[in-house]
């Protein structure tokens, strides 16, 4: 391992960036444009797992056992997740590893820092994985020093990617939007100066003024790198081989794509939630909550599509992914869906 690396004081005093948020609202787009920075280091893919081992680590015991140490060590590096970045290989345990300071911390900030090293950044890092929304008080308690930018987006446009990519229930969807994003200011009012709120909408309108935000909530000078992303669906001055793009609005689809009947719907669902956020709503805006058993029923169904399709893909495309991580990334999912309420 890196000389550096060994040295390094791995412990609470860690600054990471937690990228958080309704699946569908940005995140992807801020991490990617996060990593164009050059002292900042953004993990391509989302863990899921940071909140379970933070919730489950007494069944670890006494971490200043060493052998208690050592396990949650190992356990948490072969996520097989971080062996697919790392080229096959799982990142290593340090030769100093019982010298490190005896909290989950020091592990998360490990892993993560040997990506980062190897990427040729310093060991600031960014973790994407929008349900960390639920978790930030948690996360914060880990990492005191912790930056949580939430990305908003309009619900309804949540909504339509979500059934367009995957035929999830539109109804449940703005359910499940107006619940994260409430909760989440919830926290966010608790964390204070170490929160930031962004609207999806606000920083595709104009990302040079929004991205000035970010960098100075996160500390670092500003960069125009981080004004492009490699996301597919923002179409700008590059052409569709180029490598990057400029980010462009691509805000209410949902006006398009629902019928009027269907925004009826989602507007007594979350109407109110969105008004609460500065969204414009065209019909009856209500709160209403759906039965237990609808929900149940919108929730295993969005179950089964998603699963077919992503069998489909694995099938058909493959796109370079092995059956143990696509059993492995199902795994996480459940792991994550029982510390996250919504």
């Amino acid at each position: 391992m890196d000389d550096e690396l060994k040295n390094r004081e791995f412990s609470v005093n860690a600054k990471p960036i937690f990228i958080v948020g309704m699946n569908g609202s940005g995140t992807t787009m801020v991490q990617d444009c996060l990593d164009r920075h050059p002292y900042l280091y953004g993990f391509p893919r989302e863990t899921r797992l940071i909140p379970y081992y933070i919730q489950n680590l007494a069944s670890y015991g006494d971490l200043n056992n060493d052998e208690n140490f050592y396990r949650l060590w190992n356990d948490f590096r072969n996520i097989s997740l971080f062996k697919s970045v790392n080229n096959g290989k799982l990142p290593e345990i340090p030769d100093n590893w019982s010298s490190w300071p005896r909290n989950i911390a020091s592990i998360f900030d490990g892993v993560y820092s040997q990506f980062s090293k190897k990427k040729g950044k310093n060991t600031r890092w960014v973790e994407k994985t929008p349900m960390n929304v639920l978790h930030m008080i948690e996360i914060a308690e880990v990492f005191p020093n912790a930056r949580f930018i939430h990305m908003v987006r309009d619900g309804r446009d949540c909504a339509a990617s979500f059934h367009r990519r995957w035929k999830y229930n539109a109804q449940w969807t703005v359910f499940r939007w107006k619940n994260v994003v409430s909760t989440a200011r919830e926290q966010g009012q608790s964390l204070g100066k170490s929160y930031l709120e962004v609207r999806y909408e606000d920083l595709t309108n104009d990302p040079e003024k929004w991205m000035k935000i970010v960098c100075a909530f996160v500390d670092v000078e500003f960069n125009s790198a981080v004004l492009e992303s490699k996301q597919r669906h923002y179409e700008g001055k590059n052409t569709e081989n180029a490598s990057t793009s400029q980010i462009v609005p691509n805000s209410q689809k949902w006006r398009k794509y629902f019928s009027s009947s269907q925004l009826k719907k989602l507007e007594l669902i979350g109407g109110v939630t969105l008004q609460d956020f500065g969204y414009e709503t065209i019909y009856e805006a209500k709160n209403l909550h759906p039965s237990k058993w609808k929900l149940k029923y919108w929730v295993y169904s969005n179950y089964l599509r998603r699963g077919a399709a992503e069998f489909i893909i694995q099938i058909r495309k493959n796109k370079g992914r092995s059956w143990r991580y696509l059993f492995s990334h199902i795994i996480n999912a459940i792991r994550q869906r029982k510390t996250t309420k919504f």
